[in-house]
């Protein structure tokens, strides 16, 4: 059997390959993350007709909690709150000022000012709106 290879003596040079099985510690990770350029999200102004939409919407909110998260801080905690709200701006920057006057600084967190936001911004009737997009849709219109 001829092989595809050429012939080489038997003397071959091989080098070890070596694999790494360890957990990467903690602190890399964390000195990876914050030297890594993530771009931010867009500012988020309530006037634009796009934020009406709850698809659009939604996919903002996820976007930005990642970021938090990819910032290192606790979307849990205040903080992550007030850093988000820079991203804020008009109307919304001034429902953020309502939801913290109106929440206990121990139970402000950035999911409770989505869930205010989101009432304020995506109308009621949404849900069927939606329901009417997609319903007599197929699964090969959209993939």
């Amino acid at each position: 059997m001829l092989s595809p290879w050429p012939a080489t003596s038997s003397t071959q040079l091989q080098l070890p390959i070596k694999q790494h099985a360890s957990k990467i510690k903690e602190e890399t990770i964390k000195k990876a993350t914050r030297l890594a350029k993530i771009k931010e999200p867009e500012a988020f102004d309530s006037k634009a007709e796009k934020w009406k939409d709850t698809i659009t919407f939604d996919e903002y909110i996820v976007q930005l909690v990642r970021w938090l998260k990819w910032q290192g801080l606790d979307v849990e905690k205040e903080e992550a709150l007030e850093r988000a709200s820079f991203q804020f701006t008009g109307m919304a920057a001034r429902w953020l000022k309502d939801y913290s006057e109106k929440t206990k600084s121990t139970k402000r967190n950035i999911h409770g000012f989505i869930v205010f936001l989101r009432k304020k911004i995506i109308p009621s009737t949404a849900r069927e709106e939606l329901w009417k997009r997609y319903e007599g849709c197929h699964q090969a219109q959209f993939g």
